[in-house]
């Protein structure tokens, strides 16, 4: 559900940064409480393709660790289809995101306020994110299926230090907004008093 609501996410603002207009104007019509229940039933639908499609029987062997022992390679390719697709899509509407904040207000020789550079600092890490903490581990599963043997529950350990990652990254670039207001709103007042 994760990688869906991203996507809803990252097209949401990919949308809105270069239809701005047709966006105000329609966005209101999709409400956020359908976006919530369309991720919800994507969670409902998930299920069904493990026990309806794939045919999946929860019989988890002695010894199993990890999900790949204990489901059948029906939802393993499926999942592994869905992740790669999904991310893909993301990234590329998270790039797409980063060339219209950057690279074109560059090329035309607009002036880019701090809070745009911030936004472009922060759809980049996410796009950095996505792609070698998400993207990559069902790419190497796919093409090494054993892995998982060898290294344990990749996926996992990836995702969770992605988290970590961003939070660092996105908590920096956070601080760094705060300490520049604190030391902009601190600065006039100290003159302020200095003076009288």
């Amino acid at each position: 559900m994760r990688a869906l609501l991203l996507l809803i996410i990252a097209l949401d603002r990919t949308v809105a940064t270069y239809f701005p207009i047709k966006f105000f104007k329609y966005r209101k019509l999709v409400p956020s409480l359908a976006i919530v229940a369309f991720v919800l039933l994507y969670g409902v639908f998930d299920v069904f393709v493990l026990f309806g499609i794939c045919g999946e029987v929860v019989d988890v062997p002695v010894g199993c660790v990890m999900i790949l022992c204990g489901v059948r390679p029906c939802y393993v390719n499926y999942w592994l289809n869905y992740e790669k697709t999904v991310y893909t899509l993301v990234i590329a509407l998270c790039s797409l995101l980063s060339f219209k904040l950057f690279v074109w207000n560059k090329c035309q020789h607009l002036e880019i306020s701090k809070d745009l550079k911030r936004a472009n600092r922060l759809a980049l890490i996410d796009t950095f994110i996505i792609i070698f903490f998400d993207l990559l581990p069902p790419v190497l599963v796919s093409y090494v299926p054993n892995v998982f043997y060898y290294l344990g529950v990749i996926n996992t350990f990836f995702k969770s230090l992605g988290y970590v990652v961003e939070r660092c990254l996105i908590a920096g670039n956070l601080n760094r907004k705060y300490k520049n207001n604190k030391k902009s709103s601190v600065g006039p007042l100290t003159k302020t008093i200095v003076m009288n």
